[in-house]
């Protein structure tokens, strides 16, 4: 049976459910058949074994439900390993996939009806990540009574409160619903101490776009932990540590009082020196997850080896706690507030004083758990037990001599208990008191009376040491249990002072800067900005820092410049700035001074979402329409080819117009990276808009990326020279280069012949125009009359050059452009008015 959750641990991990069954009553009091039943449920989304639980990532389970009264959406996330509740209401269903970004949930329960329309709105996710899906106890839901108690019993208030906050009465069916489920599955819920909010107060939540965008957890493509930006920056060493650090950057702060605290406390860290800071990181490294070992207290199935591991870590945390408190750096209150919670570890390391073994071994031995000297009854029966067996080794040589068969030896057998085995050549020695139990072929085994009586001793010896034990066991969990408040305290502040230690380690080995808290009327600025990630793949010394100053009064940066120059690559370092700066870590540039952004919202890359039944285009229009609805003017927004997923014109138009609204409405900080051209040209005439492009160099008659941001304008995309860089073959850029030069040929032609027509029509139309003027017969009429005779002129010029037109060689995207020729001619034309007051 010890090798038992090897198994079941493969078993959740392929999303199944498993049920444990074991003996519910005592063998020897039995009447009959043991009684067995279920004593535990486990799901990937229930379970509080370590072993099948990621460290550094919490391991939820999401419940939905629509509340009949209000037709309100509620949605409640629990994790049984640590004890963590969180509940709210959510504005549609239709934000769900956000917050299965955001949790990323094992199970996700709703009430049965609604079973198989879940599904199908978790496809796109439960396609890239599995998903066990189970239903609410639909009674658990109507039970108003059953809500009350159990409240009362677990948080001990009748009706659903968040920070001392009463919701509606239909909301704590779903909490109740939930906690029942677990109950069902024979889980403890005793650790589930008080219930958050989804969305902590003072931060904003990264939406699923940008999570992908920014790659903050895994990667975009391949959805791999490597390469993301949390494994990048995650120096933490405790399972805690790296699961805040993990949620913190999901929600970033939205005030400047907690972000500055956070910047002080890794400066003060930071004032130890690098020498203690390394002091604090050995100690942390052989910190276990006393988060989720102390719920395991609470639900009585530790075992003996996890009790040692918190007795070790509690002993580091007085450590940590002894060194930090020997500095002569003045800390501030926040970061001392957490030195001295480390200090609770002393109480209930007390408990483990002269109790636990240092390497303690599995319970059902009677003699691998506790020390010598715990318990005095238990010591007398180990000493038995152990001992016992000497009296068993002279026994032995009592008969040898009595008998003279030296070969002769004592075992256990599992039926018979301990047997004296004699070979066969040495049974004519067998004396009359020895008993026949079993022959075999090469010996017989025989006991005596004596033999029988020590047997006895030793058994009973045993097995009441193995029932001391446990109940001793049992009574030291349960007292244990009491200090459950203390063990979270501990873990709490070991999780903040890891996190502030791995914010000093970066800064300390990858030159990160303290930035500078800035108000939005401020310039942005960021010297010598890198992206963590990228740094890292390519190396120090072949990354380009960028320095990035933005106005307050040109907050939207045109970028232009061709692919691989680095654009993408600059706007997410921005974007990943902000986020570093707001969850209080130290930025990777030489100076940094930013404002406290309200929000971050991107649309990077292009890809549809079967799932759902969109397109490209539609996805990327989605996305678009999300952030000009939720963005303010203190927020930051970083658009990336917008339009890309459809034509060129109507590409143009919206990203011309969305531009557009940014600039004249949001007044967002955005970076708005395109390959439109066209955008140049709007983007001067708005004083709210600065050029920027990547630079590129001409190199050898090739070009070379310098990756640096500078002001101006890309006056080329150098797709031909960048699909050289990537290896297309010099045939199909030599053809490329001739269709592009034809190309370009023609669009010179068609813009030759569009200037020659509209300069012919002005001549004619100024030479009727005098020629009317000096007419003593001019009149309304002949106005009209000079008119035609200019429509006629702009006839025959429109004639002249839809002739010239091969309609069988001319390409949809030429005939677009001829015919926005043509139409500006006739413009041109019939623009020019013989009426000085140009009434027509």
């Amino acid at each position: 049976h010890h090798s038992a959750p090897t198994y079941w641990m493969k078993l959740l991990k392929l999303g199944f459910k498993v049920a444990i069954a074991d003996q519910v009553e005592d063998a020897a009091l039995a009447k009959g058949l043991v009684k067995r039943d279920i004593i535990k449920m486990m799901s990937p989304g229930c379970i509080d074994e370590l072993e099948g639980l990621s460290s550094d990532a919490p391991n939820y389970v999401m419940a939905v439900h629509e509340i009949p009264e209000t037709k309100r959406w509620c949605m409640a996330v629990a994790d049984v390993s640590t004890g963590e509740l969180r509940f709210g209401l959510i504005k549609s269903i239709d934000r769900l996939s956000e917050y299965l970004e955001l949790f990323e949930p094992k199970e996700i329960l709703c009430r049965k009806f609604f079973l198989e329309t879940l599904k199908k709105r978790c496809a796109q996710y439960t396609n890239r990540k599995p998903v066990l899906f189970g239903t609410l106890p639909e009674g658990a839901l109507q039970d108003l009574e059953g809500q009350k108690q159990l409240f009362r019993d677990i948080f001990g208030f009748d009706k659903l409160e968040i920070d001392n906050t009463n919701l509606d009465s239909g909301s704590g069916s779903l909490i109740y619903a939930l906690i029942k489920h677990f109950i069902s599955m024979h889980a403890s819920v005793k650790q589930f101490l008080k219930i958050k909010p989804l969305k902590e107060k003072d931060t904003f939540v990264l939406n699923d776009t940008a999570i992908r965008d920014l790659e903050v957890f895994e990667t975009a493509h391949q959805r791999k932990v490597e390469g993301s930006l949390y494994r990048q920056i995650n120096q933490t060493l405790t399972p805690m540590g790296a699961r805040k650090l993990r949620w913190n950057l999901a929600h970033p702060f939205l005030l400047t009082d907690p972000i500055k605290d956070r910047h002080n406390a890794v400066s003060e860290l930071l004032a130890c020196g690098e020498k203690q800071i390394s002091k604090i990181r050995n100690l942390l490294k052989g910190f276990s997850d006393i988060e989720r070992l102390s719920t395991r207290i609470i639900g009585k199935n530790i075992r003996p080896q996890e009790l040692g591991r918190i007795r070790d870590s509690l002993s580091r945390a007085l450590e940590i706690n002894q060194t930090l408190q020997a500095e002569d750096v003045k800390f501030s209150k926040l970061l001392c507030s957490f030195i001295n919670d480390l200090g609770q570890a002393r109480g209930v390391l007390n408990k483990f004083e002269n109790a636990i073994q240092e390497s303690p071994g599995q319970l059902g031995e009677g003699h691998l758990v506790f020390k010598q000297g715990f318990d005095a009854a238990l010591d007398e029966l180990v000493d038995f037990s152990i001992h016992g067996h000497q009296q068993v080794e002279n026994y032995l040589e009592k008969l040898k001599s009595e008998t003279g068969i030296h070969s002769l030896k004592i075992k256990f057998h599992k039926t018979f208990g301990l047997v004296i085995e004699v070979t066969k050549s040495n049974l004519s020695k067998v004396p009359d008191f020895f008993v026949r139990r079993q022959t075999m072929v090469n010996c017989e085994r025989f006991v005596t009376e004596e033999l029988r009586e020590i047997d006895e001793h030793l058994v009973s010896a045993k097995e009441k040491a193995i029932q001391k034990e446990m109940e001793l066991y049992q009574s030291f969990v349960d007292d244990l249990s009491i200090h459950q408040n203390d063990l979270k305290s501990v873990s709490y502040s070991i999780a903040y002072i890891d996190m502030i230690q791995s914010f000093c380690w970066l800064s300390l080995k990858f030159d990160y800067c303290k930035p500078l808290l800035v108000g939005h009327d401020s310039l942005l600025t960021l010297e010598g900005s890198r992206h963590p990630v990228v740094e890292f793949f390519v190396g120090r010394h072949d990354f380009v820092p960028n320095d990035i100053k933005i106005d307050p009064n040109t907050k939207q940066i045109l970028i232009t410049g061709p692919n691989m120059a680095g654009k993408s690559t600059v706007m997410r370092q921005i974007a990943i700035g902000l986020i570093l700066n707001q969850i209080g870590c130290f930025v990777p540039a030489i100076h940094a001074e930013l404002p406290v952004f309200d929000g971050l919202y991107t649309r990077v890359g292009a890809s549809d979402d079967l799932s759902r039944g969109l397109s490209t285009f539609m996805v990327e229009m989605t996305e678009s329409a999300y952030i000009l609805r939720n963005a303010t003017s203190r927020s930051l927004v970083i658009l990336d080819e917008v339009g890309r997923g459809t034509s060129t014109e109507d590409g143009l138009a919206i990203a011309t117009a969305i531009l557009e609204y940014i600039s004249k409405s949001l007044n967002c900080w955005t970076m708005f990276a395109t390959h439109y051209h066209e955008l140049i040209d709007f983007a001067k005439n708005s004083s709210h808009i600065k050029l920027m492009k990547t630079e590129v160099l001409d190199k050898d008659g090739g070009i070379s990326f310098t990756h640096r941001l500078v002001p101006g304008a890309s006056g080329s995309s150098f797709g031909l020279e960048v699909a050289q860089l990537a290896g297309i073959p010099k045939g199909i850029l030599d053809r490329a280069k001739y269709f592009l030069n034809a190309q370009r040929e023609s669009d010179a032609s068609l813009k030759q012949i569009s200037d020659d027509s509209i300069s012919d029509v002005k001549q004619e139309s100024d030479s009727l125009a005098a020629s009317s003027q000096s007419s003593q017969e001019a009149s309304l009429f002949d106005g009209h009359h000079s008119e035609n005779l200019v429509s006629d002129v702009s006839l025959l010029k429109l004639k002249d050059r839809l002739e010239k037109i091969s309609i069988n060689k001319t390409t949809p995207m030429r005939a677009l452009s001829i015919l926005n020729d043509l139409k500006v001619l006739a413009c041109s034309a019939s623009s020019k008015s013989l009426f000085d007051d140009r009434q027509n």
